[in-house]
């Protein structure tokens, strides 16, 4: 499988995340989460890196920060590679840890922080022996989880000066009190939701925001030859560049079965060129639309796409004839290029 986009950026925020090797625990004493917090704090105020919120898990983490500096990548190998020394020598073991490199996702601070800090802080809620717990429960299992900063952020406990709280609270406007309240107010009712949906609006695997600010990264790709701190990631940063425009497959689709683009758009119809249509564009243009923006332009909700997409690729390993016909479409993209 290719790698995923990795972008490294002056002032960028990324949620990153990882879990243990095998998915193992990767802390299993208080000492290990400790000690990783030790090393994060240590290594982020060394990078100009800061600490926005975060999340331990028994065999993950996830951690939201911004780089001031392009460094994600030097960064979070000092992070690693001391906490799996540290952990290696006590526990008398070799080896690796984590689950080969780090995840991370480039997010658009203000359009998407508040929503993914919420994500991470209800992370210890989303374990499956307690989603069967009331909601006052979770509640109190959110908020007395040790191995997260959100207590830290809404006041329950002192928040050390290297979380920097504001940037999750100042969005929620007033005092530092009414702010705590709003945010502990807003990621409570992530209970109620579906938090993992956040999932399904990642770009590339990589990215996380709005229509314009995933454009805005786009031309950085494209220009990447005069940045040395982008990084390109194989296959992953092609199909980034080269997704292609929902007018322009909608009229390539048009042509090539000879079908009025009106009746293509149609909700609810099953004719097998609509269905071919919402494959496409569900894989073609997904450097350039979130899979809800994709559902919206086909009138269709984000469950329709992802569903059909899974029915498709279980036809397309059986139907040698279907194979060809996409592949006949996608040399049209390769010719108009």
């Amino acid at each position: 499988m290719a790698r995923p986009l990795r972008i490294e950026l002056e002032g960028a925020y990324y949620h990153v995340f990882n879990r243990g090797n095998k998915r193992q625990e990767v802390y299993d004493s208080k000492f290990d989460y400790e000690m990783f917090i030790d090393r994060l704090t240590h290594f982020s105020a060394i990078y100009d890196v800061c600490i926005i919120s975060y999340c331990l898990m028994p065999n993950h983490f996830h951690l939201y920060i911004k780089t001031n500096e392009a460094n994600l990548s030097r960064f979070m190998q000092a992070l690693l590679t001391s906490y799996t020394i540290i952990k290696n020598r006590k526990d008398n073991t070799v080896g690796h840890i984590f689950q080969g490199r780090f995840k991370s996702i480039l997010v658009e601070n203000n359009s998407y922080g508040s929503k993914l800090s919420r994500y991470i802080h209800l992370n210890p809620t989303q374990i499956e022996s307690f989603k069967t717990l009331s909601i006052a429960e979770r509640k109190v299992v959110l908020k007395k989880y040790r191995w997260s900063s959100y207590s830290a952020i809404i006041g329950l406990t002192t928040c050390p000066n290297w979380i920097k709280k504001d940037l999750v609270l100042d969005v929620f406007g007033g005092n530092i009190k009414d702010s705590r309240i709003n945010y502990a107010n807003f990621v409570e009712k992530g209970l109620l939701d579906n938090i993992n949906s956040i999932k399904e609006e990642i770009v590339a695997q990589s990215i996380l925001g709005t229509d314009g600010f995933v454009d805005k990264i786009r031309h950085k790709v494209l220009n990447v030859g005069k940045d040395i701190n982008l990084r390109r990631e194989l296959s992953n940063t092609v199909h980034f560049r080269s997704s292609v425009k929902f007018e322009t497959l909608v009229k390539v689709i048009s042509n090539e079965f000879n079908i009025e683009t009106n009746i293509l758009l149609t909700p609810n119809s099953r004719i097998p060129e609509r269905q071919i249509l919402i494959y496409l564009a569900s894989t073609m243009c997904r450097g350039r639309y979130t899979l809800t923006a994709i559902g919206q332009m086909l009138g269709i909700s984000l469950g329709g796409v992802s569903g059909n997409k899974y029915k498709f690729n279980r036809r397309l390993m059986k139907d040698k004839k279907l194979r060809k016909t996409l592949d006949k479409i996608k040399k049209i993209f390769m010719d108009i290029k």
